[in-house]
Order: structure tokens, then sequence, then C-alpha cells
């Protein structure tokens, strides 16, 4: 009795199917790594609005009072929070900060990997938006 082997176009056929079934599992992964990033820099953002709500204290609530936080160089300090943060969040792709502190409000917006600004204000209000052009004041999100 004689064993039939595979010919080599089947074994051609194959491996193609295989190539291509690949392909398309490493493109679906990579839309999920850049939702995840994204997801992270939201996170951070979000920790960001909770610390300088808990270092500003009522009644007088001035954000204005909160040095800017570019100053803050040294980790493990008050500061050190937000600039971990903000060095986190650039890791994973964020950039163009705005943080605009005034006397009774602030606004927190980042440029996101996508191309969209997400923002939080004091408000409590969070958006996604694909232009800058509502980032020129402390009014809050758009």
């Amino acid at each position: 009795m004689q064993r039939k082997a595979f010919t080599l176009t089947e074994l051609l056929v194959v491996i193609a199917i295989i190539g291509i079934l690949a392909s398309m599992v490493v493109v679906g992964v990579s839309g999920a790594r850049q939702k995840g990033r994204i997801a992270k820099i939201q996170s951070d953002v979000q920790q960001l609005k909770l610390q300088l709500e808990s270092d500003v204290e009522p009644p007088a609530m001035d954000y204005g009072i909160i040095p800017d936080i570019s100053d803050f160089p040294t980790p493990g300090t008050v500061g050190g929070v937000y600039q971990n943060l903000m060095n986190d969040a650039n890791t994973n792709g964020a950039s163009d900060w705005l943080i605009s502190l005034g006397t009774r409000t602030y606004y927190i917006s980042v440029l996101e990997p996508g191309g969209k600004y997400y923002c939080v204000d004091s408000a409590g209000k969070t958006s996604e938006d694909p232009s800058s052009t509502t980032r020129t004041s402390v009014d809050g999100c758009p």
C-alpha cells in the first residue's frame, strides 16, 4: 500500500492562507493597541483632575494658586504627581497639553495619538474634540 503525500501546490496554498490570516490578526491587534494607549491617556488626565480637586480645598476653590504644573520636576512631591501622570501619558503618545487654571475653574486638554483632543473641566464635563479651536479659554470642555 502506497501513502499519498501532499503536493507542493497544496502546501503552498495552505501557507498562503495562513499568511493571510496572520496579517488580518496583526491589523486587528494594532487597532486594539492604539485604543489601549488612548484609554491610558484618558485615565491619566482623569487622575490629574482628581489630584487638582484634592489639592484645592473649599470654600476658596482657587485653582489659580497652584503653580504651573511644569514647574514640578521632583517625583514624590505634590507637583511630582502631576509631572509623573503627564510623563506617563506622554509615553503613550499624548502631546499638546493645555492646562488652564482659573479662580474657580480649570480645564485640562491633551492631544491623543488618534488626532482628537480629550478634555476634562471643573464642571465635570469630559469630551473628545477633533479640533483645537475650542482650547482657548478656561470656560470648559465643548
